[in-house]
Parts: structure tokens; sequence; C-alpha cells
């Protein structure tokens, strides 16, 4: 099990942090355009206890939530047959 450097509240008040910044710095519509147009959403279910730890995990580590995912795609594609 993952040690927190910070409560789950800590955790998620510095993603939201991180986010506002991001929306600062970046011109946030046009990106959003530009994504709508080039990417495909891939949606997953999960169970809600999985996807706290999920979510409590990658806050604690500094990650976002997609790049776990991105890897693992990268990974399954590089795959042989």
């Amino acid at each position: 099990m993952t040690v927190k450097k910070f409560s789950d509240a800590e955790s998620r008040e510095r993603k939201n942090a991180r986010q506002r910044e991001y929306a600062k710095r970046t011109h946030f519509a046009s990106n959003a355009k530009y994504n709508k147009e080039n990417y495909t959403p891939i949606v997953i279910r999960v169970r809600k206890d999985i996807a706290d730890l999920y979510r409590n995990t990658c806050d604690n580590l500094g990650i976002t939530y997609s790049q776990v995912l991105h890897e693992a795609i990268a990974d399954f594609l590089a795959r042989p047959e």
C-alpha cells in the first residue's frame, strides 16, 4: 500500500489548484476544440472504492489520472503478437 504524503482533502485541493493553474496558462477553449477534433474519449467503469483509491494514489504521486492509462495502452499496443 502506498504511504500518503497528503490527506485526501489536501491531495484534492492540490489537484484542483494544478488544474486551475493549467487553465490560466493555456487557452482552455481552443484546447477543448482541438481535443474534440483530434481525440476520442475512452470510458471505463470501475467500483467506487477502486476509483477513490486510484484518484488518491495519483494525487499523492502528483500524476494525472490519464497518465497511467496512456502508459498502459502504449504498453499493450507495443506487445508482440
